[in-house]
């Protein structure tokens, strides 16, 4: 919008007074709102989940950790459970990945990856990183952490822990913000409509 505001202002006005609305101004503008459209990137996210070492992970105990995001409203959870997606549960026994310190941030992600070999059976594909920042590299060590144990801190997460293989959510201070599907689509902005993009 602040760029849109900015090109405005800069048209120049032709000699009879008019804007001359075919020129190069015009296309700036047009370029503008395609990018607004797009939506935020989320590409750097799933690299840093790609650029993760499953195989080099420290078992780690989060239930004393105190977590800055928020939490995941009933409502949310419910609109969660309405997405079209066969749900796979991690197995009992299951561990998830998480980047070391991520509860300290504002802005957190998982991602569930399609796992390569060699991993661990008991791992469930899910990796809980920060969002603040996604162009940083992650926080290592990387920690395993018992999906059971997580969710007794976080029984909010459980819907979205469901969610298949190639599902991003993205929460901050005020919820979900994102879930993204295995082809890169925004569900969320279409189950919760308005809302998402407040």
């Amino acid at each position: 919008m602040v760029a849109m505001l900015e090109m405005y202002a800069a048209m120049s006005i032709s000699g009879g007074g008019m804007i001359d609305e075919g020129g190069e101004i015009g296309r700036s503008m047009a370029r503008a709102v395609a990018e607004l459209k797009k939506g935020p990137d989320y590409s750097p996210l799933r690299r840093k989940t790609a650029g993760v070492d499953r195989t080099r992970v420290q078992d780690w105990d989060v239930r004393a950790e105190s977590w800055s995001d928020g939490l995941v409203s009933g409502a949310e959870r419910e609109m969660i459970d309405k997405v079209q997606a066969d749900r796979s549960p991690p197995a009992d026994g299951a561990f998830l990945v998480i980047e070391n310190g991520a509860w300290e941030s504002t802005r957190i992600y998982l991602e569930r990856s399609k796992l390569q070999e060699p991993h661990a059976p008991a791992d469930s594909g899910w990796y809980l990183g920060r969002a603040d920042d996604p162009s940083a590299p992650a926080s290592e060590p990387s920690l395993a952490v018992p999906v059971a144990q997580l969710t007794e801190v976080r029984p909010d997460l459980r819907e979205i822990l469901a969610l298949p293989t190639g599902y991003l959510v993205v929460i901050d201070m005020g919820g979900v913000t994102a879930v993204l599907d295995n082809r890169g689509s925004d569900v969320w902005s279409v189950i919760a409509g308005p809302a998402a993009a407040s």
